[in-house]
Parts: C-alpha cells; structure tokens; sequence
C-alpha cells in the first residue's frame, strides 16, 4: 500500500488546535494546578512483538507494544536516536502504551551512515501497516487501532524525523519530540510547516541537543505548542541504555529511570489532551520547567 499523498491544504486546525491551545494556556495560566485532573490511569497490561514491516516495496524491522484488552486505541509511531534501536525504549514506550495506546517504533536507520527522511517515512509507513493491521482478521492488531487518531513522536535524530513525518502526512494529529535534532532536510523547516499540536521536550542538562536548540525549533513551530524542559534530563537519558558502549553520548546525574518516567508522564498528557480531547493538565508534571509561547513576532 502507498503512502498518503500529503494534502496541498490541510483545514483540520481549527477545532483540533483551538481545543488544545485551551488546554495548554489553562494549564500555564495555572501553573498545574491540578484543578485539571491528569488523565492517568491503572496501567494496563501490555504486549510486545517484533514484526516486519512491509509497505510500498520497503521491508524493515519494528517493535509494536499495545495494551492486551481494550480497541480503538490511539496510535504511535516513535523514532530512535542516531545508532539507537527501538529496543533501547522499551521502558519508556511500555509506560506509554499502558496508558492505553499503542506504539509501534522502527529499527530502520539505526546505521552509522542513516537517512533522516527515510526514517520519517518509515515512521509514516509503520502507520500504514498498522491501519492494515487493525482491519486485518486474525491479526493480534485487529481493531485495535483508531486510525483517526494518529500521531508520531521520537527522540534526537529521531525527533526530527518525526516533526518531518508530521509535516508531510495529513494522517497525523499531533507530534512529540525529546531533544529533537536538526536533520537533513531540515528540522526546522518541517517545524515551520506543522499544523498540529506539537511538544518540545528537552534536558536541562543535555549535553548533545542544549535546550537552545529545542527553544529555536519550537519557536519555528506554528502554535499550539508546548516546551517542557526536564530539570536535570540528559540527552541519553530518554533511552534505557546507550548503544556502542556509549559512544557519542553525554551522562548526567538524573537516574534513567526517573527521567523515562517522567517523560512518559508528559507523553501520556499531551497526547490525551492532543488526539482524545481529553482535559489533562499537561502542565502538571513534577520536575519539569515549563516555557510559555513565544510572543508573536
């Protein structure tokens, strides 16, 4: 099956990002004051498989994880970081998919020498197998997906493939980034062109992608937007463990384990609020500093 053709002229902003835009203003103007309620729930138990992904004459490796009851779930396609796998997310797309949605991530371009925008479009393709997947009989997947409610998220190199899917597919209602690389072409320029809802998360301490970065991509990005800067998050931080023994990563004091939680919990948030319409308060997360809009120029 061929990808969607991108849309010359996307009217979807509106409702989707009138709604949002409310939330995040009411959680800022609040300060998180939980006078909103998070929408978190019991976690729900959990599965997940290796696949292949095959679509328009492209074949690849992915990790799907989605809760074992429930249908109709939102859906997520995540990108890792350059020489990182998916599986080196296990902890953090768990905690995500618990929460009731479910997450696929591709284990193409994890190569020394990747193609950025190969691994956006392998992140719009992961979305594709999964629509057939839940429309297929027999399929664990079937009925489990709510292809009305797609989004694409990813960390560093990853990240900047996911804001390119986004611009680029007029599926996707909302996208997640977790110190968002520039990229070839051009996160920035992709940035520009959003017409979703989208979420700058970055380490205070980041030692490969400074908050600067995430500052500037995010004020590229047409509103709703939110930066969420996690106090003492580091670049390597955001995955279970580093590839290569490390090579080409930073440290920091912050444990993995709280800085993945952490994270999942402002994933979760945003993305309820962003494809369910749900009222979280997204700014309500601990140990995250939160950056109102920029002003207008």
């Amino acid at each position: 099956m061929p990808l969607a053709a991108r849309a010359p002229c996307r009217p979807r902003r509106s409702v989707r990002l009138i709604a949002v835009t409310a939330l995040v203003t009411l959680a800022l103007t609040l300060g998180g004051v939980a006078s909103a309620q998070a929408w978190l729930q019991e976690p729900l138990e959990v599965t997940t498989a290796a696949v292949t992904v095959d679509v328009d004459g492209r074949s690849f490796r992915a990790r799907v994880t989605y809760p074992l009851v429930g249908r109709d779930h939102p859906a997520v396609a995540f990108g890792h970081a350059y020489l990182q796998g998916p599986e080196r997310y296990a902890r953090l797309l768990e905690a995500v998919a618990a929460q009731g949605f479910v997450v696929v991530a591709p284990a193409s371009e994890s190569s020394f020498w990747p193609s950025h925008s190969r691994l956006a479009a392998d992140l719009r393709r992961t979305l594709t197998w999964l629509v057939e997947q839940t429309h297929t009989s027999g399929s664990p997947l079937a009925g489990k997906v709510d292809e009305r409610r797609l989004a694409v998220a990813g960390h560093s190199m990853g990240g900047g493939a996911a804001v390119i899917a986004a611009e680029r597919d007029p599926r996707v209602r909302a996208v997640a980034t977790l110190a968002a690389a520039e990229t070839v072409p051009a996160t920035s320029l992709a940035a520009a062109g959003l017409d979703v809802p989208s979420l700058w998360v970055a380490g205070s301490a980041d030692g490969i992608v400074p908050p600067d970065t995430t500052r500037a991509l995010r004020a590229a990005s047409p509103a709703p937007t939110l930066l969420a800067v996690v106090e003492g998050g580091w670049h390597c931080g955001f995955a279970d463990s580093s590839a290569y023994w490390g090579f080409g990563c930073d440290s920091g004091a912050l444990p993995r384990a709280e800085q993945q939680a952490t994270t999942a919990d402002l994933l979760v948030r945003w993305l309820a609020a962003s494809l369910l319409g749900e009222p979280t308060d997204v700014t309500g997360v601990g140990g995250v500093r939160y950056e109102p809009e920029p002003e207008p120029d």
